[in-house]
């Protein structure tokens, strides 16, 4: 290990960031509120030579992009082939060999542990990565189609949601000699000047364009003297940077951020799902962050003022959450030596001591980033840190009829913890069966507990309920305890979407009564759906099932109910 990789390891495992397990219970300081500037990020270009494009960071050379074979042999349906290119974009993506119309006639899939990389540092901190992937099992057939075309290209591939980079070689073609022996030759492409061109329009050769949000796309056409191209069509991908602190040894800064990852993996520590620190110079910071497909794209700062001290650090007593149900929130956060806090907007500092403070987050918005900043202060600096939280709707409520006519409310309350909630539901028959059959109707009230953690609307949620229900038979009331099971999905804004905007219900109850009438048992089933009609609104419609069983004047009945219910439900 070189003197350079320890300095970065140390540097990434420095106290001036916790532990990824430490960090769920601190503060972050957003560095926009903190001396720093994060400048708009951009799409770098530099033909370096006729053969050698530069984008951002990765250099990617169309002299390297070579497919190579070993003879099959008669007797074996595999053979040997070997495919090199440059550019650590390709680290990922596929292997494509494309006919002379543009079908893929195969294609195989890599990774960065299925390639071997050589790699090079360029004085001017570029990266130039020479990969090669061998496919031992490569099919002879493959080479067999190939030679029904007048040409055929070798090209890498990268594909996401409407983006793409498309890098292929110059035209090549196979021909057998007399001893049927396959030989590769290559063919100029007719008109390949070698010209960049941006969004359809022919550019220098070396430039750049600032990035206007994550829906503006940007698209590269480069075409190379030897017939080879590059594709690129990319976007900015969203990174928030959280906190940025000085190493050590004042040289470097460390940044921790949130969302796209630094192009270079080495420079980067991975601390939490979508959660990195990276390491970079203190003078003319920047750095290359994946935009869409991987293109790195240019983000610099601008420091002007003093970077946070490695020891302000504030920690909550508890993990912070990220969700709640609650319109307030307090923390008890530990009060670093000698800093003062104080509140921001819609926030509250409170039982302040030596040790610690209560930072209340108020007024928390439904569905909104909910983000608090807390003001700290000592000897005349002021560094800001931020909370942020997103608030979600904890009440529902059902209103329903149903044919054969029959009407029903319910109501839910979840708690925080997002494992708990109670439910009051109260439901009437308005119409007799038959004339010898009693009228029925209950009312009820239960505890709802998830088997995982899940938000209202948001998440899929799966568990049991344990209630009473007072029923009533005719006139007569009984109690009765009542076990059940409940799924729910969120609501959708399709009609029978069976996937995802489902309720479904089960529940078996058990009275015990005097008198002439007694409740011994009842069963019921649910299936219902809810339809989107706005983001707090859905309509409602499904079935309904019940099975009681009754004891009248002596005789035991058993009463089907079937009913197709449809009404309104909603969050709040």
């Amino acid at each position: 290990m070189t003197f350079t990789s320890l300095a970065l390891s140390f540097l990434l495992h420095s106290p001036a960031f916790a532990a990824p397990a430490a960090e769920a219970r601190q503060l972050f300081f957003p560095i926009e509120k903190n001396s720093i500037q994060i400048l708009p990020q951009r799409f770098e270009y530099q033909l370096l030579s006729p053969l050698a494009l530069r984008v951002g960071d990765d250099v990617l050379n169309a002299g390297t992009l070579s497919f190579q074979f070993a003879q099959p042999h008669p007797l074996n349906d595999f053979t040997l082939a070997r495919f090199r290119w440059s550019g650590a974009l390709f680290s990922e993506g596929d292997i494509v060999l494309l006919d002379s119309t543009g079908k893929a006639l195969w294609r195989h899939a890599v990774s960065s542990t299925s390639v071997r990389r050589d790699s090079t540092k360029r004085p001017d901190g570029s990266r130039l990565e020479t990969l090669t992937f061998e496919d031992r099992e490569f099919p002879a057939s493959v080479l067999s189609r190939i030679r029904l075309y007048p040409f055929f290209r070798f090209c890498l591939s990268r594909e996401e949601d409407r983006t793409h980079v498309l890098f292929c070689a110059r035209d090549q073609y196979l021909k057998l000699d007399k001893n049927k022996k396959y030989l590769l030759r290559s063919r100029t492409r007719p008109g390949a000047l070698g010209q960049i061109e941006i969004n359809g329009q022919a550019v220098d050769p070396q430039g750049y364009i600032f990035l206007e949000g994550v829906s503006n796309p940007v698209n590269l056409h480069a075409s190379f003297p030897n017939g080879a191209s590059l594709d690129i069509e990319t976007r900015q991908q969203k990174v928030e940077f959280r906190d940025v602190t000085r190493s050590e040894d004042g040289k470097r800064i460390l940044i921790k951020a949130v969302g796209a990852e630094p192009a270079d993996p080495r420079r980067v520590r991975k601390t939490g799902e979508g959660a990195w620190v990276a390491e970079i110079e203190s003078e003319r910071p920047h750095l290359y962050v994946k935009g869409a497909a991987g293109i790195p794209m240019k983000q610099e700062f601008v420091l002007s003022g003093p970077l946070r001290p490695n020891d302000l650090l504030l920690t909550v007593e508890d993990d912070i959450p990220t969700q709640t149900y609650a319109s307030d929130l307090a923390l008890r956060v530990r009060r670093p030596q000698n800093w003062k806090p104080e509140a921001g907007d819609k926030s509250r500092v409170s039982e302040v001591s030596d040790s610690g403070f209560t930072w209340t987050l108020e007024n928390l918005a439904f569905q909104d980033d909910n983000r608090r900043f807390l003001k700290l202060t000592k000897e005349g600096q002021s560094f800001f840190a931020a909370a942020e939280i997103k608030r979600y709707r904890a009440h529902e409520y059902q209103l329903w009829a149903g044919a054969p006519l029959e009407a029903g409310l319910a109501y839910t309350r979840w708690l925080e913890g997002f494992r708990w909630g109670v439910r009051v539901q109260a439901e009437k028959e308005l119409m007799k069966m038959s004339e010898n059959n009693p009228q029925l109707g209950r009312f009820g009230a239960e505890a709802l507990w998830t088997l995982n953690k899940a938000i209202l609307d948001v998440e899929p949620q799966t568990g049991l309920s344990l209630g009473v229900q007072n029923a009533m038979i005719e006139s007569q009331t009984q109690l009765a305890l009542a076990l059940g099971a409940f799924t729910r999905r969120p609501a959708r804004d399709s009609w029978l979407d069976w996937g995802d905007t489902l309720l479904a219900r089960g529940e078996f109850a058990m009275g015990q009564g005097s008198g002439s009438t007694k409740l011994k048992s009842l069963i019921g089933a649910e299936l219902l759906f809810e339809k989107a009609w706005t983001d707090e609104r859905r309509w409602l419609y499904g079935a309904a099932l019940k099975s009681t069983q009754v004891d009248l004047e002596g005789t035991s009945k058993n009463l089907i109910w079937i009913s197709v219910r449809a009404g309104i439900s909603g969050i709040f």
